[in-house]
């Protein structure tokens, strides 16, 4: 019988961190200073720690406060998430990886066609009424989320918004998205 090994003495995700090469494609994205667009102190916490613990709250769907010690605070880390998804950082990231994976393909960077889809999903007890609403169709309370992908299944755009919304409403919105991004988008299935 083979005998069993020892436990790591420290952790490592089986997602493994962002390597030197997947980190120089994203690292002029990530703000390396406090103030956006203003010259200040250099921020206290590595920017590829941040994103690499970001990343791993993702994949293993840990709460923010179940960060492991290898990482920076978790409030800092959920502070930069939030602070990023609003500002639009995860989305020039996205973008940006979009277009080199289409070039990688040997496809146009920008895409002409996409699938656009609308699913409904229960609304947790913290979702708010404000954008909290009830989907009569799939008899569901809670959001709406409107996407489209290329024809590769690359995220193009996105569009969250109460369960209420018609898909009408919510197909045009997220169209108005991906307008404002690529004119090169002729068809929609």
């Amino acid at each position: 019988m083979p005998a069993r090994s020892s436990n790591a003495k420290t952790w490592r995700s089986t997602h493994g961190d962002l390597s030197d090469e997947e980190w120089a494609l994203i690292a002029d994205l990530v703000e390396p200073y406090s103030s956006r667009g203003k010259m200040g102190r250099p921020a206290k916490n590595d920017r590829r720690a941040v994103v690499n613990a970001i990343f791993y709250v993702a994949a293993t769907g840990c709460e923010w406060r179940a960060l492991p010690s290898s990482y920076p605070h978790w409030n800092t880390v959920h502070r930069h998430h939030l602070t990023w998804s609003r500002d639009g950082t995860w989305e020039k990231i996205c973008d940006r990886l979009r277009r080199l994976a289409r070039e990688q393909m040997g496809r146009d960077e920008e895409p002409s066609a996409g699938v656009i889809d609308a699913r409904s999903v229960r609304g947790a007890s913290t979702v708010t009424s404000a954008t909290r609403g009830y989907d009569a169709g799939k008899k569901v309370s809670g959001r709406k989320t409107f996407g489209v992908v290329d024809t590769m299944g690359l995220l193009v755009g996105v569009l969250v918004v109460a369960a209420s919304v018609s898909d009408n409403a919510g197909g045009s919105g997220v169209m108005d998205r991906v307008a404002a991004k690529t004119g090169r988008l002729v068809r929609v299935f």
